[in-house]
Order: C-alpha cells, then structure tokens, then sequence
C-alpha cells in the first residue's frame, strides 16, 4: 500500500477543479466573493466525490489499462483493484454525507452523481459517445451543487449550461485525438457517425456555449466589466479552437479548449464581484 498511489488515483487536481466549481456557483449564486461553513462543506464533498469518480473509473477500466496505461496504479499493481474499490466506496459514502451536513439539495445531487459516475465507469465510459455527457453534466453541475447554499439557481443554471456544453466539446475533440488508441476498447461519437459531421455537431454546440455564456449579462441579470471582458477572452479562445478541430489539429482543439474552459470559470467568478 503506497499513500502516493491512492493520491495518483484520486488526481487531485480534477478534485480541486471539482471544488473550485461548486464554489464559483456558491459565490454567483450568492452575488459576491464570501465564504461560509456551508461553503466549504460543498467544496469538501464535491472533492471527494471527484475522487471517488476517477478511482472507479480506473477500477472498471483496470483490464483496458493493463494494455494502454500499465504503469497506472492498478495495472502497476501498486494498489490491489480490490483496495481502490474499497477506496472509492469509502470515499463516494463520505462525500454523500458530508452534501447530507450543507443542505438537503446538495445530499440529492451528490447521491445522484455518485451513482451516475458509477454507472458511467462500469457501462458507460466504453460507450464514450454516451457517457461523454455524464462527465460534462458533471463539470457543470459542480456550479449548481455549491448553489444550493443559497437555492438561487437562475443565472447559475444558465452559466452550468453554458460549461456542460464546452465541455462535452472538449470531451469529443479528445476523443477524436485517442480515436486509434480506442479502437477496440471503446466506441466513441468519431467512430459512430460521419466524422465531419462529428466536428460539425460539437463545433456548433460550442458557438450555443458562447451564446448562452453572455445572456446573464445581455438581460442584466448578472456580470461586469470584469466577466464581460474574461469571458469574451475565453471565447475568442474557444473559437480558436473550433477552427482547431475543423483543421483536425485535435491535440490542439482539446488543449486550447480546457485553457478556454478555466480562463471562462475565472470569469463566471469575477462577475459576483459586486
């Protein structure tokens, strides 16, 4: 048993992104940069939750790795599959129950997710085109479960859609980048449809992201100077990589697209600053 070996399951870095989520939907749904003890309860358990996603996804995909990840921590046999489920249960349970202490709201949706993160890691992460969905409902609700702190959800909600659909972009382009690594272990929406029209589908819902990330402020329902000019940047970022995708430069479209992706969440951020 290796304490780096958990930690390199866990990847604390998705699980602070995870965080930093559920806090950004805190501060918009509160209109301002505060804290609170409920706050940090969302923050705590959408960590965890985070975490307890990625380990059992490496426990479901553990044979698929042997071939194409060996020196992850299962095939590597730096933690016994059995360990990291246990790791996963325990940390899925914990983070439920620390959603039940902030709010009724947040301990539904953390049941909810925990379940579909179990249900996309065991059926379907092999159908990427499907569960491609549930990792950017994932990215986007992170907003609206730290919102529960306050239950204002109207220009969270509309922001979350605005994430949801940039991420499912990066997802796809991500998949267009692995689609020779997949083959055979996994069906991706390039390997399913007609690949133009794969670029085209996902290029599209990208230009809606934009769109919706800018109604908040077009019906002066939240925003200033600081979000319309962030976000603006994000997008011209996003853009770039709409065309990077349209020149097949995948490796650069899903790159460009999470840079764009975090430089947006700084912006949703900087809009509660009164």
């Amino acid at each position: 048993m290796k304490p780096n070996a958990y930690l390199e399951l866990l990847r604390p870095l998705n699980c602070v992104m995870a965080a930093i989520g559920a806090y950004i939907g805190f501060a918009i749904s509160f209109r301002a940069i505060g804290f609170s003890a409920e706050a940090f309860l969302l923050m705590l358990s959408a960590f965890l939750i985070c975490g307890a996603g990625q380990t059992v996804n490496d426990y479901f995909d553990r044979l698929v790795d042997q071939k194409l990840h060996p020196k992850k921590p299962i095939p590597s046999r730096r933690v016994a599959a059995k360990n990291a489920f246990v790791f996963a249960i325990s940390l899925f349970f914990i983070g439920i129950l620390v959603s039940a202490l902030a709010n009724q709201a947040a301990f539904i949706i953390a049941i909810a997710f925990s379940v579909l993160l179990i249900a996309y890691s065991a059926f379907l992460a092999r159908i990427k085109w499907i569960g491609n969905w549930i990792v950017a409902l994932g990215t986007g609700f992170t907003m609206v479960f730290g919102a529960t702190a306050t239950g204002n959800y109207g220009v969270v909600l509309v922001l979350a859609l605005s994430a949801v659909l940039a991420n499912y972009f990066r997802e796809v382009s991500k998949d267009f980048e692995d689609m020779e690594q997949d083959r055979g272990f996994k069906v991706s929406l390039p390997m399913v449809s007609n690949p133009a029209i794969a670029r085209f589908f996902v290029s599209s819902l990208l230009v809606l992201a934009i769109i919706v990330s800018y109604l908040p402020f077009a019906m002066k329902k939240f925003g200033n100077a600081y979000f319309l000019t962030i976000v603006s940047t994000a997008n011209l970022v996003f853009i770039y990589s709409i065309i990077s995708l349209s020149r097949k430069n995948y490796k650069t479209a899903q790159s460009v697209s999470k840079i764009a992706m975090i430089a947006a969440l700084v912006g949703f951020l900087s809009g509660a600053l009164g």
